[in-house]
């Protein structure tokens, strides 16, 4: 996970496209946008993903040298 934007006034025209979430605001209880479980839930789709992307990596380079 690298950035959860939120938009505000001054940042309504931003190109938030690189963004792993974008949210209005980031609200009061009880009507929050996001919470640390949906942070993490991020950082575990991120970490499978690079975790399958290298091993995809590694297995080229193994059937390259064989």
């Amino acid at each position: 996970m690298e950035c959860i934007a939120t938009k505000s006034g001054y940042t309504a025209d931003d190109n938030f496209s690189n963004a792993d979430a974008v949210f209005d605001c980031i609200g009061d209880s009880p009507e929050e946008r996001f919470d640390l479980a949906f942070c993490g839930s991020l950082l575990k789709k991120q970490y499978v993903a690079s975790r399958e992307r290298i091993y995809k990596q590694i297995e080229a380079a193994i059937l390259k040298y064989q």
